[in-house]
């Protein structure tokens, strides 16, 4: 069973935060994906979450990034970085790759 990594690490002015996210982005991990993802827009402006090595995404992880992005109050940005072709191909499926990722890295 893959587990979802999450790591925080803010600006010194505590602004900005980048949560660095890999392993599997599944219903099974969708409520300790929910709770990094909240916690980053409860506190900073701008949040970079970045995709790396994602194992398994599906529509939940969808949903948590898309209620992320329309939160009015905070600044997201979704980064797809390396071995993360399954979240492009279903963002590209459900039509969703012009609206969440604002920019890939």
């Amino acid at each position: 069973m893959n587990e979802m990594q999450c790591f925080v690490e803010e600006s010194e002015d505590s602004l900005v935060c980048q949560i660095r996210i890999s392993g599997d982005l599944s219903v099974r991990n969708a409520v300790a994906l929910h709770q990094a993802v909240l916690a980053a827009c409860e506190k900073h402006a701008r949040v970079d979450i970045c995709l790396h090595d994602i194992t398994a995404f599906d529509v939940s992880a969808i949903q948590i990034l898309m209620a992320a992005i329309s939160d009015s109050t905070t600044q997201v940005i979704i980064r797809i970085r390396e071995n993360a072709a399954s979240v492009t191909h279903w963002l590209d499926l459900a039509g969703l790759s012009n609206i969440l990722l604002n920019q890939a890295a």
